[in-house]
């Protein structure tokens, strides 16, 4: 906040404007940014679900897994649901 009254303080009332509006434009292009960003992890966490999901479902379908397909699945299970629940909003990360 200082900073942006010194500003102010500093300069004619249309410099200051003019600051002050480009610093709002960098502000609103990192944030959108951001959003593509997060866009992008949300689609790569989804695409990785369902390909957990996939796996998992091929193991469970195997008649007699051996115990390191049954260990694997073990520990897919809780990451599929912890991201499942992220994609849907329940968990925050």
């Amino acid at each position: 906040m200082d900073y942006y009254n010194a500003i102010i303080r500093q300069r004619t009332t249309a410099e200051a404007v003019a600051l002050l509006a480009d610093e709002c434009r960098k502000k609103d292009a990192a944030i959108d940014m951001l959003k593509k960003r997060v866009t992008t992890l949300e689609l790569a966490l989804g695409l990785t679900v369902d390909a957990l999901t996939a796996i998992a479902e091929r193991i469970a379908e195997v008649k007699q897994p051996s115990e390191e397909m049954e260990a694997f699945l073990n520990l897919l299970r809780p990451v599929i649901r912890l991201a499942d629940r992220t994609l849907k909003g329940e968990v925050v990360i």
